[in-house]
């Protein structure tokens, strides 16, 4: 089953309440369960923790929020020395003020509670240089895209996880027809074993990549609090399906009226989706956008913008109106990126007569982006068009 499909299932047949539209609320809360505090409690001889509330840098209205794009990592564009002392103050205290867990640099929005364009990862990008700062153990510079890609994937893989959770209780829900995300969300015991089997599938994922930062992270994990800093213990990979089969048993113990589920097998809940079919963000705040991408003047109503590390073939995102993201088209073809929406024709006339303008900067921006590329400049004019 697609995730598309349970995405549908749970908003229109499980979810009872209104779906939330804005970032900056939380969960609705479970009324069967006493008010959650952020701070860890006991469940028998097992300390436990409530989630993560939504971070600040997520509820901040001034931050912007673009499409996340595999390897939109922040560039230094400037003189390395000016660029890592403009980056250092951006970043001064970053960790001390947000804390060390990875749901304090990301966050996953479930669909369950949150409506579509809304749900999803989103990842802070003023986080992924942190994070990259502590894997390398000092101030980045220009030439550290290896630490940058890792902080961003262990970024996304621990929220990632969180999404395979809730697909896995949606399978659940079908077979029941009955509400056990909600009170799953909500569980302690629950969300500390999720938090534990999130850091342990990041730390699975980043090694498969690139051993090296293995001591670097693992440090950086153990140092975090209850749950998070449990991940050795589903490294290996026995006990990460041991581990995966316990969460499958906490959803399946969550369904009313709460079952006994004993040593059940329940990891067959967790056979699912890819990352890229999880809509993700970047969460980018104005001081660090230079470092991320550049968009070009308002004109006509549009704007265009190129990130600062792009996967081919070269493209640029078309933004109608300023903010809102149309499509993706390819430089110097000017048609859309395979699996985005092609302009119409009026639209596409509106977008001449923009690179008319500012058409051999954007060139310009590009040819640095794509260096590997022999990039030409297109046509630039109008085109007469039959009516």
């Amino acid at each position: 089953m697609s995730l598309s499909s349970l995405v549908r299932f749970a908003q229109q047949q499980i979810s009872r309440q209104q779906l939330i539209h804005d970032r900056q609320i939380p969960p609705p809360a479970y009324s069967r369960l006493p008010q959650e505090v952020m701070e860890p409690s006991t469940v028998g001889d097992e300390p436990t923790i409530s989630r993560s509330e939504i971070p600040v840098w997520l509820r901040n209205p001034a931050s912007e929020i673009v499409p996340f794009e595999e390897g939109m990592i922040p560039e230094f564009e400037t003189d390395e020395s000016i660029a890592v002392t403009r980056l250092t103050d951006v970043l001064s205290g970053t960790f001390q003020k947000v804390g060390l867990f990875p749901d304090a640099l990301a966050y996953y929005l479930p669909y369950h509670f949150y409506a579509d364009g809304v749900w999803g990862i989103y990842v802070w990008a003023k986080g992924i240089v942190e994070l990259a700062c502590q894997i390398k153990g000092s101030t980045i510079t220009r030439t550290d895209v290896a630490e940058l890609l890792a902080a961003q994937s262990l970024l996304l893989d621990h929220e990632y996880f969180h999404s395979l959770t809730e697909a896995a209780a949606t399978r659940a829900e079908i077979v029941t027809q009955s509400p056990i995300y909600h009170p799953y969300f909500h569980d302690k015991r629950s969300a500390t074993h999720e938090e534990a089997m999130s850091n342990g599938h990041a730390y699975r994922q980043l090694v498969k990549i690139n051993k090296s930062f293995g001591g670097a992270v693992g440090s950086w994990m153990d140092r975090q609090g209850v749950g998070y800093r449990d991940f050795r213990t589903f490294l290996k990979n026995r006990m990460f399906i041991k581990g995966r089969n316990e969460c499958g048993r906490n959803i399946v113990g969550n369904s009313p009226p709460g079952r006994a589920v004993g040593s059940l097998p329940c990891g067959f809940l967790f056979k699912g989706h890819s990352r890229v079919a999880v809509p993700t963000y970047l969460v980018v705040e104005e001081e660090i956008a230079p470092f991320v991408y550049k968009r070009f003047q308002k004109f006509n109503d549009m704007a265009i913008r190129v990130h600062s590390r792009e996967h081919p073939p070269p493209h640029f995102h078309i933004e109608m109106p300023p903010g809102v993201e149309r499509t993706r088209y390819i430089w110097p073809e000017l048609q859309p990126m395979k699996g985005d929406r092609k302009l119409s024709h009026k639209e596409e006339d509106r977008l001449r007569e923009y690179l008319a303008r500012f058409g051999a900067e954007i060139h310009s921006r590009l040819a640095r982006v794509y260096s590997a590329h022999s990039l030409t400049v297109p046509p630039l004019h109008l085109e007469n068009r039959e009516i």
